[in-house]
């Protein structure tokens, strides 16, 4: 078992990218006893790639940052945080059939390896709150077996959204922003991608205990009903915030280490992305339909004759 600590309350988000879990962490990052950090499970990437904070400095340069590791580091010792950084990828490598069985086998006979681990989460997580002097994080990783594994751990109180987008919305988005020397990601890669995220989360989400499903869709034209569902689901006020919310977000000074450039902007319009409706063609339309079009109807999304297109 886990050693007995203070227990803190986390809000997981798992799905698949480009699900709009960044514009939901910067809309609770407004609450002010919440603090998003991003998608932390980066955290194995930050010394090779110079990821940049949201402030605008390097998370290694950051003054928030830098802080949160000191005293990490501090609390657990620097053996300690590295091998929980390194082991990020042996316990939670969601795209490994490998790591998921050695981890689920973990998990059943409560290795020591899997605990030591699980320590590690809890004390980087904990860190972040005391020096936010927040009580509540949000982690947008999105990996559905880092849902699993924080799931184990029995001084986190977790909440886990699984935040869904229609598919062909998300496969729109993706090529959207690839770079221009990047070859797009072929349609049926990206079906893929989206069911097997998907069908990843279904399977955590049966398994945990304090679990909402979202949409995208309704964050961006519902927000007001969708943080009340949210407040009512995690068990914090966000009152004050649903009355200010408009159809435009203005940000404060955040440190988000890793997301999608969204967090970099100072303000962000609510605006529904239907781009994909008029301009993917018919054809990728059906490839994406007779790969995934079974969840997307279990999640009550349309067929295309339905939307027009």
């Amino acid at each position: 078992m886990v050693d007995q600590k203070e227990k803190i309350k986390v809000i997981y988000v798992m799905g698949s990218g480009r699900s709009g879990s960044t514009l939901l962490s910067i809309i609770l990052n407004t609450v002010p006893n919440i603090v998003s950090p991003g998608e932390i499970n980066n955290l194995p990437r930050l010394p090779q790639e110079n990821f940049k904070c949201s402030c605008g400095d390097r998370v290694a340069e950051c003054v928030f940052w830098s802080k949160v590791f000191e005293r990490w580091k501090k609390n657990s010792g620097e053996y300690a945080v590295q091998s929980t950084i390194d082991n990020m990828n042996s316990f939670e490598n969601f795209t490994s059939l490998s790591v998921w069985v050695k981890t689920l086998f973990k998990a059943s006979v409560k290795s020591k390896s899997l605990q030591k681990h699980l320590d590690g989460i809890y004390d980087f997580l904990n860190s972040t709150l005391i020096e936010s002097k927040k009580t509540v994080l949000v982690d947008i990783s999105k990996n559905p077996l880092r849902a699993y594994v924080m799931s184990l751990n029995k001084n986190i109180d977790l909440r886990i959204i699984h935040l869904v987008r229609d598919g062909r919305g998300m496969a729109w988005s993706l090529n959207k922003f690839v770079k221009k020397d990047v070859k797009q990601r072929p349609i049926w890669r990206s079906a893929l991608y989206w069911l097997v995220l998907n069908k990843m989360s279904n399977f955590v989400r049966k398994r945990a205990k304090k679990t909402l499903l979202l949409k995208y869709e309704d964050i961006v034209t519902k927000p007001n009903s969708t943080l009340e569902k949210v407040a009512e689901f995690s068990g914090i006020d966000v009152n004050p915030m649903i009355k200010s919310i408009s159809s435009e977000l203005v940000q404060e000074e955040l440190h988000i280490m890793a997301g999608n450039a969204l967090r970099k902007q100072k303000s962000i319009k609510l605006r529904l992305d239907t781009e994909w409706h008029h301009k993917m063609s018919r054809k990728k339309q059906v490839t994406f339909n007779l790969i995934a079009g079974r969840t997307m109807k279990s999640y009550g999304y349309q067929k295309i004759s339905q939307l027009g297109s």
